[in-house]
């Protein structure tokens, strides 16, 4: 079986009116995740999050 994809073009995607506050928000979650982790993971380094 075959899949069919699409081609890529601005109007492919729809602009969010609020992404760059969305955006920011992520970014201090995540600062505010490796900030923490220094004392849950008790190993005196900054663990990120991430996954496999």
């Amino acid at each position: 079986m075959t899949q069919k994809f699409v081609r890529y073009s601005p109007d492919v995607e729809q602009e969010e009116p609020d992404f760059e506050q969305t955006l920011q928000q992520v970014i201090d979650d995540m600062k505010q995740h490796m900030r923490g982790s220094l004392k849950t993971e008790g190993i005196g380094l900054v663990v990120r999050n991430a996954h496999a």
